[in-house]
């Protein structure tokens, strides 16, 4: 062997083992928790989670609901997507999660697929929670019900905590909700939301890298918001950690939590669709004349929605420290003094993850009354000349 070809191939093997080793040593994000809000403690397995399909088309909600482990009504939880995510498997981790914690999920389709108008979304999600509250009876609590909505679905759910035909919320949590400016082919409209319920927390959150909605409509629902205290307001920044592999990133699909056990097709009980047969030139052969197929919406077309220290520590947590407080009748302060809600977990290494914002609205000081004016005086009387007579 030559010395060239010998010093080339060393090169190469010293390269390889640093690679090996700095991938050994890399810095990796926090896991899960064990135990306590966001963490994996659970009372029954995903096995023991009803699945089911109430309704068709776009009026169709998918329930879930603990089959043991809890008795009595159980408190409610729902989940509005975002667009075109009507899947629930791409929301199905945290869906687990709240359900194997002891709480039925709502999740309301309101959407067909893409060609649904979306001036038509807040009826159809309306028909969809009317159908679950006919459903689950008296096995649903009433007197606990959160709203979750992710981007559209917090503007839908929005509209709907003023319905009085549905369940009234104690909780509404927006995860960078929008969109309700545009023209009425593009945009989730807002209704009054000084009819919201004087009562009700209402937190909405913020993505550093987002976009999509930006913090138009997160901040829109916190100031417009006049029947609810500053007391019961916050306003969540989260923000991205890029100190290890993979980051903690804060983006508009930072929620997504796919799980498969919560795909459409296997709750609606039809085979998944088959993978596109490709021609000689690698491109997707047309399909033969036949009945429309709706295809589920899949990861993939959402950047992966993976499961990360995001999910565990700021939107799992955060619901799980705020539902029981909303519950009892608490406040949104009650909510921010618990001290383990802005933390993020910590890297391999010990540093921590970057703590997410919580802010809470100051109260409008209340306007004096102005003070009476003074009396004016009566004006004098003109003195009458004298008459000659």
């Amino acid at each position: 062997m030559g010395l060239h070809l010998y010093l080339k191939r060393l090169t190469l093997t010293v390269a390889a083992t640093f690679a090996t080793v700095g991938l050994a040593f890399a810095t990796t994000p926090p896991t899960q928790p064990e135990k306590g809000p966001g963490g994996a403690e659970y009372a029954i397995t995903t096995a023991q989670v009803k699945k089911e399909a109430v309704g068709a088309g776009a009026d169709q909600v998918f329930i879930f609901r603990p089959t043991a482990g809890f008795t009595g009504p159980r408190p409610v939880v729902v989940f509005a997507h975002a667009y075109d995510a009507f899947n629930p498997l791409l929301y199905g981790a945290w869906i687990d999660h709240l359900v194997r914690r002891g709480s039925i999920v709502v999740f309301p389709r309101y959407q067909l697929d893409q060609r649904t108008v979306r001036a038509d979304y807040l009826q159809r999600a309306t028909n969809g929670v009317k159908a679950a509250m006919a459903a689950l009876g008296a096995d649903a609590d009433a007197s606990k019900v959160a709203y979750v909505g992710h981007a559209a679905g917090g503007n839908i759910l929005a509209n709907l905590a003023v319905n009085p035909e549905l369940w009234k919320p104690k909780l509404l949590f927006a995860l960078m909700p929008g969109n309700s400016w545009g023209n009425r082919y593009q945009a989730v409209k807002l209704d009054d939301l000084g009819k919201l319920p004087s009562d009700m927390i209402i937190m909405t959150l913020i993505a550093e890298i987002d976009r999509t909605t930006r913090d138009t409509d997160a901040r829109r629902m916190i100031r417009e918001s006049s029947s609810i205290p500053a007391s019961h307001k916050l306003l969540i920044r989260l923000y991205t950690d890029t100190h290890g592999t993979p980051s903690m990133v804060s983006t508009h699909l930072a929620p997504l939590a796919k799980n498969p056990d919560y795909e459409m097709d296997k709750i609606l009980g039809v085979a998944a669709p088959p993978a596109p047969q490709l021609d000689a030139k690698g491109r997707p052969k047309k399909l033969p004349p036949g009945p429309a197929r709706i295809v589920s919406p899949q990861p993939e077309y959402f950047g992966g929605a993976e499961v990360d220290g995001v999910d565990w520590f700021c939107f799992w947590k955060t619901l799980d420290i705020a539902m029981p407080l909303a519950f009892a009748g608490e406040d949104a302060l009650a909510i921010r003094k618990d001290p383990n809600l802005t933390l993020m977990g910590v890297w391999s290494d010990g540093w921590p993850v970057k703590r997410f914002g919580v802010e809470t609205p100051r109260e409008k000081p209340a306007q004096a009354e102005a003070p009476p004016e003074p009396a004016k005086p009566a004006p004098a009387t003109a003195a009458r000349r004298p008459v000659r007579r």
